[in-house]
């Protein structure tokens, strides 16, 4: 009777604790969605503000639709908030399981990926990223000669323009991978990156849920009681859904585009 009585008091305790811990997390991506919320009504605001004091051939224009204001808050506020949702319950894959290269094959003068996360190192969602890449042959996608051509000289050609927001999404990581990686750009700087290409292609909010219902990525990267893996990003892509109806032209080669003008101007160093 006395072990009952222990075991009944046991079960109770720990059905408190699941339920403080299911309650301390659901207040933890709270706060994370109501940054993003945050960051999409200030880009939305900005937008309509800038749109509303422009001429009609500014408007036409890429100039309004890419002003330095719109890719600071795409870049820091928006992007930071992407990251704080799909960060939550991320882990590190075992050891021994690192990623295959993803840029192998592809016939062009891009540097390897491969991750294989040092002791101790955290993943960055860029990684879960490229890891869909390389789970969905994003590799092979890029590695045909329409789209090698057209990487190439950077022109659509016919067969090898991404029509599919799976196929969007390929296409801008090999971009980002190849701009920013021969400047040692990190992760997280190239996330961002992708997310302004996403706002400029309308699918960001696609691309999240896309890799965020995949039971691949959750099983190797997210804890049981992640947002990801508890919501499958919906209330987030919900909200940034909100930005596919904007044309938006942001620069994807934003980091980059400096030290590329100081090499123009002087050259690389002997």
């Amino acid at each position: 009777l006395l072990a009952l009585s222990f075991l009944l008091l046991f079960s109770r305790i720990e059905a408190f604790d699941v339920g403080f811990i299911s309650f301390s997390l659901d207040r933890c991506f709270s706060e994370y969605l109501q940054q993003l919320q945050k960051s999409v009504n200030s880009l939305i605001t900005l937008l309509a503000a800038q749109t509303n004091n422009s001429t009609e051939a500014e408007v036409g224009s890429s100039t309004v639709r890419s002003s330095t204001e719109l890719t600071a808050i795409a870049r820091m506020d928006l992007a930071s908030a992407i990251i704080q949702l799909f960060h939550h319950g991320l882990t590190t894959p075992r050891t021994g399981t690192g990623l295959v290269p993803i840029w192998h094959g592809l016939g062009c003068a891009v540097p390897s990926a491969t991750f294989s996360p040092a002791s101790g190192e955290k993943t960055h969602v860029w990684q879960v990223f490229e890891y869909f890449y390389t789970l969905k042959l994003g590799d092979q996608y890029n590695a045909t000669p329409a789209r090698t051509l057209a990487q190439a000289f950077q022109v659509n050609l016919s067969g090898g323009v991404a029509v599919t927001p799976k196929q969007m999404l390929f296409d801008d990581v090999m971009k980002v991978q190849s701009s920013h990686e021969p400047h040692k750009k990190s992760a997280d700087c190239k996330f961002r990156s992708l997310v302004c290409a996403g706002l400029n292609r309308c699918q960001l909010a696609v691309w999240c849920q896309m890799v965020a219902k995949s039971s691949a990525i959750v099983d190797r990267f997210y804890q049981p009681w992640s947002y990801v893996a508890q919501t499958g990003f919906s209330e987030a892509a919900g909200y940034l859904q909100r930005l596919s109806e904007l044309e938006l032209n942001l620069p994807t080669d934003f980091p980059v585009r400096q030290l590329s003008t100081i090499k123009e101007v002087f050259g690389d160093p002997v």
